[in-house]
């Protein structure tokens, strides 16, 4: 997406599970949202140091912080930033040894650019009971200020469609053609439009 606060890009690097803003005018890397391992040194300047609500340190070997082969960022009004997080591989990095367990969720982080740090701020991982390895899409609905989750990528239990409210209460919860794969899903209103 663009930000047009700062006249600048970001963009979902899904295979890399990095999400990085760039400057539109220079192509500079702003910052990078992702794992710390395995980054070059040219690079690990540019990484978002995980704070908790306090601003102290996250040991994230220890925390399902990072979103991995994550897709569909966009900013909320708030400048947070809200995606979709396929998971594949989650947590491989902080203990290759240890067997994961993948499942998709859908997060929000708040980042603070100055100080170049990144809090979790919201998540909901159904009980990690759906794991979707490609496509599906989060939104905030402005108008009803609800979440809605569309798990995409199809399996015996998905596609499914989730709407939550503020609370991670859910709304709706729909299946639409078990085992068959979409792209993404939309709430769309019959006489408005998209919402």
């Amino acid at each position: 997406y663009f930000d047009d606060t700062d006249n600048s890009f970001v963009v979902s690097s899904r295979h890399q599970s990095a999400i990085i803003k760039v400057d539109y005018a220079t192509s500079k890397i702003k910052w990078i949202l992702g794992d710390h391992y395995g980054w070059n040194s040219t690079l690990e300047q540019y990484l978002l140091n995980p704070v908790d609500s306090l601003g102290n340190s996250v040991d994230t070997s220890q925390s399902d912080f990072w979103p991995y082969a994550q897709h569909a960022p966009q900013r909320l009004e708030n400048g947070n930033v809200l995606l979709y997080d396929d998971g594949n591989y989650r947590g491989y990095f902080d203990n290759p040894n240890v067997p994961q367990k993948s499942y998709t969720r859908a997060v929000e982080y708040a980042i603070n650019e100055q100080v170049r740090t990144v809090r979790l701020v919201w998540k909901f991982d159904n009980n990690k009971s759906i794991f979707t390895a490609a496509t599906g899409y989060v939104d905030f609905m402005k108008q009803t200020n609800t979440r809605l989750i569309a798990y995409m990528f199809g399996s015996v239990t998905t596609p499914k469609i989730i709407e939550l409210d503020v609370n991670n209460n859910i709304l709706f919860d729909a299946n639409v053609n078990t085992g068959m794969n979409y792209y993404r899903g939309l709430k769309v209103d019959l006489y408005e439009g998209i919402l």
